[in-house]
């Protein structure tokens, strides 16, 4: 488990180049927030993000990076739209899930989330947690019927939207050890989820 300290304030680099058809068409996209490439304001609190506004925005970068765009100009061009294309479409996703989005403002801090981390089951709290989700999961494998399923869903996204309002706070106070264990026990809510699906 990363020790970490509370001081960390979240003051991701920002990139002031302004978005345009052209730069996308002609040069690599720079190193900087995926926020930036979509222009999204990031205010106080980076992780809560305008998912409408998002999807507009990666719609119009997307259009303006695909390689069509630049057919007849060569295949470097060709080459850089591929690379631009292939970026957004990964800054999407990312900031579009609430696991990605918080796993990748931690790692703008050196904070790298891998599957391998757990939590501390030493801790009360965190064996507490741990003995609810091995119950949800109990639950999951002796549902017997679609509506059982269904129930044990909707009781994980309840679950889901709790993580991600602790993920809220904790960005928003700059609380990077908070963010990284909300964001871990989402993991693990999201790992259920993906479980109960299957069998829906």
């Amino acid at each position: 488990m990363h020790a970490l300290s509370r001081s960390i304030v979240l003051l991701p680099r920002t990139y002031t180049r302004p978005f345009s058809s052209s730069f996308l068409k002609n040069a690599a996209l720079p190193h900087s927030p995926y926020h930036a490439l979509f222009n999204l304001q990031q205010g106080s609190n980076p992780f809560v993000i305008d998912l409408s506004e998002l999807r507009k925005n990666f719609l119009q970068a997307q259009r303006s990076a695909h390689p069509d765009a630049v057919v007849g100009q060569g295949s470097a061009a060709q080459t850089v739209a591929g690379v631009n294309s292939a970026e957004l479409n990964k800054a999407y996703r990312t900031l579009q899930s609430p696991l990605q989005r918080a796993e990748y403002l931690l790692s703008l801090h050196g904070v790298k989330v891998g599957e391998e981390d757990k939590l501390d089951g030493e801790d009360q709290d965190h064996a507490e947690f741990i003995m609810e989700v091995m119950e949800a999961r109990s639950e999951l494998e002796d549902a017997e019927s679609e509506d059982e399923i269904a129930q044990i869903r909707q009781d994980n996204r309840a679950r889901m939207a709790e993580t991600i309002g602790v993920l809220e706070e904790a960005f928003r106070d700059s609380d990077i050890t908070r963010a990284l264990k909300a964001s871990i026990r989402l993991r693990y809510w999201e790992s259920l989820e993906d479980a109960a699906r299957e069998r829906s």
